[in-house]
């Protein structure tokens, strides 16, 4: 049976953290969970399911974990973020992701049946301009969108068009003390975290 993708994506500007940086901002979140800076990912779900309010914890692993993890980086920071490429075990790998800091503009789920090659790759942001955003894009017609994902789009495309200068302005002062790559300067970028469809973290409990 061939493998299918759950494929988290999110529309963001700002730049990508040097990949030292990223992981000593994951090993940090995991000490401050309690946990060995290299916990693995069962244990970072159970500390997390041990910590849910009643009323949370039916929630995929995968949700509270990013959630969780945004948080962290946000108090120390004082950024968004997303994740970004393959992850095997449903958590930030050093190895395969990414961490992209900044303004995240919007979110949306969809079902990958294969992973792109090359610029398509979800391995590293997709730099997107105002034509990408555009309803009749290449790339905007490259996912197939529920309801929800439509209205992030549309939203993305909006953002853009109405408070570009205003967004940008405010991902760069927030990324301005951290390590980024300086691979590209900072931008709109699409980050794209996907997760084996089978996989448990992405289950509801």
């Amino acid at each position: 049976m061939a493998t299918s993708y759950e494929m988290y994506g999110r529309i963001c500007v700002g730049a990508p953290l040097k990949p030292e940086a990223a992981l000593a901002l994951h090993q940090g979140f995991c000490k401050s969970i309690g946990l060995d800076e290299l916990a693995t990912s069962e244990q970072i779900f159970a500390a997390l399911l041990d910590e849910a309010p009643k009323h949370k914890k039916h929630e995929p692993d995968r949700v509270r974990y990013e959630r969780a993890f945004e948080a962290y980086i946000d108090g120390e920071c004082s950024a968004d973020m997303a994740i970004g490429g393959l992850s095997e075990h449903g958590v930030f790998d050093p190895k395969k992701n990414y961490i992209f800091v900044g303004v995240c503009v919007d979110e949306f789920v969809t079902t990958l049946a294969t992973i792109g090659r090359g610029a398509a790759a979800p391995d590293k942001p997709q730099w997107i301009t105002w034509g990408a955003l555009g309803s009749n894009s290449t790339l905007g017609k490259s996912f197939e969108l529920d309801r929800d994902g439509e209205k992030a789009w549309d939203h993305a495309r909006r953002s853009y068009q109405r408070a570009n200068k205003d967004i940008t302005k405010d991902a760069l002062a927030r990324i301005a003390p951290l390590s980024i790559s300086k691979q590209h300067d900072p931008g709109w970028a699409l980050c794209r975290w996907l997760v084996d469809s089978a996989h448990a973290s992405i289950q509801h409990r």
